[in-house]
């Protein structure tokens, strides 16, 4: 399936369970906002976890890059249905990070069959801008990662269906008798 062609847009809480699969990405506590085709807004707690310099008290860039290739990569999702490897990712820092509230945005450049290309931002509560990045994406995997996450959804469906059946006291076996108590005798 090529770029071009219209996938069927998940929700941000779609989104967010297959982030949330990590569990470094549970760790860092990833709330997913806003999913449109060319973009993802994620937002984050900076936690006393987070911070570098104990004195200075300000978050390690480390979680800053991480923050800005999950929504550079998870920008694409609307082209490619999937989060996909990253290639190659420049960050800028430019200003320090405190602990709070951190909203990442993602925007797609230039989805692509092969490799594509997605942009990021951080911002702190106040609306500040605290670095940006920008990322190359291998897409040529794209139709075995949207493979595998679409079967972890209708296991998931299907798991959810059976529960909500046997909440409501039905089931999806055949009702009948039971008459495996039965002998069975030849005519």
């Amino acid at each position: 399936m090529s770029p071009r062609e219209q996938l069927p847009l998940l929700t941000a809480a779609e989104v967010e369970a297959e982030l949330l699969r990590s569990p470094y990405h549970r760790w860092l506590g990833l709330r997913v906002v806003d999913v449109t085709r060319s973009s993802v807004v994620i937002e984050v707690e900076a936690r006393e976890e987070f911070i570098a310099d104990v004195d200075a008290g300000y978050v390690h860039g480390g979680i800053l890059a991480t923050l800005l290739d999950l929504a550079a990569d998870w920008a694409l999702v609307g082209a490619l249905g999937t989060g996909v490897p990253t290639i190659d990712l420049s960050v800028n820092y430019l200003r320090a990070a405190q602990p709070g509230l951190l909203r990442v945005t993602g925007r797609a450049i230039r989805p692509g069959r092969q490799v594509s290309h997605a942009e990021a931002e951080v911002h702190d509560a106040d609306g500040r801008l605290l670095a940006v990045g920008r990322g190359s994406f291998l897409s040529a995997v794209a139709e075995q990662g949207r493979a595998a996450a679409d079967a972890r959804r209708a296991a998931a469906h299907q798991q959810a269906d059976q529960q909500e059946a046997g909440r409501s006291g039905t089931t999806s076996e055949p009702t009948g008798p039971d008459t495996s108590h039965q002998e069975h005798t030849p005519a």
